[in-house]
């Protein structure tokens, strides 16, 4: 099998937090200055594990996991790698951005929006601005889900997965767009929903 040399696997060589010798090496060959520290004073875990979480995040190293989830072999390794390896940059009081990625029906009829928060909070009673025709409808309820289980919260913020209801207008195939904040004017917050390629959220 041909890989690309930017494939790093992660298997056996990253675990809790600690790099094999072969792992140190691979990422200090990939930074000037991790290979100078590595050279004068030898490995130091915090500075390699951010250096790490910083390729990965730039994509300038491939991660490789292998395991078989049919006979549960390396998953919760991999899980637990995956949480060490990955960060995320979420900023709860930039103005907000969110994606709608799927709309559902509960029980009663009421109907709900559910939404990818990137940036910024939402509110109950934020009055959200969608559309092409600007449609202007206020969040009455805002649901964090677990399963098929609720919990009802007064706001949402940047890094959450949350549903709101309110919205009884045309949101179909609107799947995958983004919800801005433009300013708060009086009583509400206006948002809208405008194409994600557009905005680039």
């Amino acid at each position: 099998m041909n890989l690309t040399k930017d494939v790093c696997t992660i298997t056996d060589s990253f675990t809790n937090g600690e790099m094999n010798e072969e792992l140190v090496e691979y990422v200090a060959e990939r930074s000037d200055v991790l290979l100078e520290h590595y050279m004068e004073h030898g490995y130091n875990q915090e500075l390699w594990l951010n250096t790490f979480q910083e390729m990965i995040h730039d994509q300038n190293i491939i991660l490789l996991a292998y395991g078989s989830a049919l006979q549960g072999v390396g998953i919760e390794e991999f899980l637990e790698q995956l949480d060490l390896l990955t960060v995320t940059d979420y900023r709860s009081q930039d103005p907000f951005a969110g994606r709608v990625y799927k709309i559902w029906h509960d029980e009663n009829g009421t109907r709900f929006t559910f939404i990818k928060a990137l940036s910024g909070t939402v509110k109950v009673r934020d009055e959200i601005q969608y559309g092409e025709r600007n449609t202007a409808e206020k969040v009455t309820q805002i649901r964090v889900y677990n399963g098929s289980h609720f919990q009802q919260v007064k706001q949402a913020e940047a890094g959450q997965l949350f549903a709101v209801a309110g919205f009884i207008g045309d949101i179909s195939g609107r799947r995958g767009r983004c919800i801005k904040r433009k300013n708060c004017i009086r009583n509400g917050a206006y948002l809208e929903v405008e194409s994600f390629l557009r905005t680039n959220c």
